[in-house]
């Protein structure tokens, strides 16, 4: 239960997040979008083999570089940890096939709308919270 609710929040904010990088008018927008759905086409098996050898060796590695060992350890051999790794992997290859839902829902909102909120005065945030995040919801269900 706990793993079902954690990957669904940490791929949906993950998915927004990229979702609102490649929208933006950005001259790498297509090479982002690329790498950001790249990882939902890695087989589980070299998904696995990956992940792992970033939570074994690179994580160890980058502790004890940065002094970060409280932190950056395997994560893989303690308990409380296990589940946030599953929660990682699971979050990151999940995360690309949400941008490009995302990435349709956002498209559908019209500039006329978007434009009205900027003469209103309204800046990004604003117009995040309170035109985007509304008229997203049916791509949130």
């Amino acid at each position: 239960m706990w793993f079902t609710l954690l990957s669904v929040i940490a791929t949906n904010v993950l998915g927004l997040f990229f979702a609102l990088i490649v929208t933006a008018k950005l001259k790498v927008s297509n090479l982002a979008r690329t790498m950001f759905f790249a990882p939902h086409l890695i087989g589980g098996l070299l998904l696995g083999f990956i992940w792992k050898f970033i939570f074994t060796d690179v994580f160890k590695a980058l502790g004890k570089a940065l002094g970060a060992e409280a932190i950056l350890f395997n994560w893989l051999i303690d308990p409380k940890y296990a589940m946030l790794a599953l929660v990682v992997v699971n979050a990151w290859r999940m995360a690309g096939y949400i941008m490009i839902i995302y990435i349709a829902g956002i498209q559908n909102i019209t500039t006329d709308v978007m434009e009205a909120a900027s003469v209103d005065g309204a800046g990004y945030w604003a117009k995040l919270k309170s035109i985007m995040v509304p008229l997203l919801a049916p791509s949130f269900t």
